[in-house]
């Protein structure tokens, strides 16, 4: 399995983003993406005439859609599904949500905790979202997201869901709308999957296997029971064995300036933590789940590098 550097929020001029469609394209495969999703507001226009332009680029693209509601927004990965998007509303939305994920599609809530304009209304989610519907979270989303304190809000919002007994992915949103220049750094989403192509990066983030990351790659290798396991999977509760190594991603790092400061392992299960770029460690794994956090300095300031999505220990 590969994990494949990945954009799953982005917008054309089709919504309201700037860029057209082949822009989006250009702009996506110079940053160095393997893939990106496009989720323009409640439209799916532009996908034939971004993918064409992609495929020239060597670049894979998902089509989706982005609900965009006074209540939330969700992105919809996958293209299979049939809801329509006026049809999603306090009341009907966790079950739209289980139409689209029986479809194949992965659902997706995003910048949940972020404060919107008057043009674009609803960032803030304020729906009633059941537990187990959703496939992701955007943990975080846009700029520097350390900076940003409705990151810190996102994470907690699904730290909770975590504790609560759920099993969802940590997805991040640059939520691309336009070029912007500057220092403000961006992060990606890393998607295990067995291919470069739509259906394999859906599959991916239905399952958990993403982590998300400004400017490191991770190598993360669990084993246990003799088995090896991949981020999203269940654990048999004991003994494992966790190696880490996190290495800076070369395009990144010279563009922002990233130094690694140390590994965590957090959750419910267990805790441990090394200084540096690796970390190898034999624990046992109690009931509950448990993830990896890398911090470290983007530029010299301090901030979160790279988060996963949990392994879950069964039983719980």
């Amino acid at each position: 399995m590969r994990y494949l550097r990945c954009e799953l929020h982005t917008h054309t001029v089709w919504s309201d983003g700037s860029m057209t469609p082949e822009e989006l394209a250009a702009n996506a495969a110079a940053r160095g993406y393997d893939a990106i999703a496009l989720t323009d507001h409640n439209t799916v226009f532009a996908y034939p005439r971004v993918r064409a332009a992609a495929e020239k680029l060597g670049l894979t693209v998902v089509p989706g859609i982005e609900w965009t509601t006074f209540y939330g927004h969700l992105t919809v990965l996958g293209g299979r599904s049939p809801v329509d998007w006026r049809e999603v509303a306090p009341e009907t939305v966790n079950a739209e949500i289980v139409h689209a994920t029986e479809a194949g599609d992965a659902v997706v809530l995003c910048h949940p905790a972020r404060i919107g304009g008057a043009i674009c209304c609803g960032c803030h989610n304020d729906f009633d979202i059941a537990p187990g519907v959703l496939s992701g979270m955007e943990v975080w989303s846009r700029y520097r997201e350390s900076r940003d304190p409705a990151n810190a809000e996102a994470e907690r919002m699904w730290l909770a869901r975590l504790d609560a007994g759920e099993k969802i992915a940590a997805v991040y949103g640059l939520d691309w709308h336009r070029i912007e220049k500057g220092d403000r750094s961006y992060a990606a989403t890393y998607v295990g999957a067995d291919a470069c192509t739509p259906d394999a990066i859906v599959e991916g983030v239905r399952r958990g296997r993403t982590y998300i990351s400004a400017g490191v790659e991770l190598d993360i290798r669990l084993t246990a029971g003799g088995r090896a396991f991949e981020l999203g999977d269940g654990v048999p509760e004991g003994e494992v064995r966790l190696t880490v190594k996190a290495t800076p991603n070369a395009d990144y790092a010279r563009e922002f300036g990233v130094e690694i400061g140390g590994i965590e392992v957090a959750g419910s299960s267990f805790t441990a933590a090394a200084a540096g770029c690796e970390l190898d460690i034999t624990a046992h794994a109690r009931k509950g789940y448990f993830f990896v956090r890398v911090r470290g300095r983007i530029d010299g300031e301090e901030s979160e590098l790279a988060l996963t999505s949990p392994f879950y220990t069964e039983g719980r």
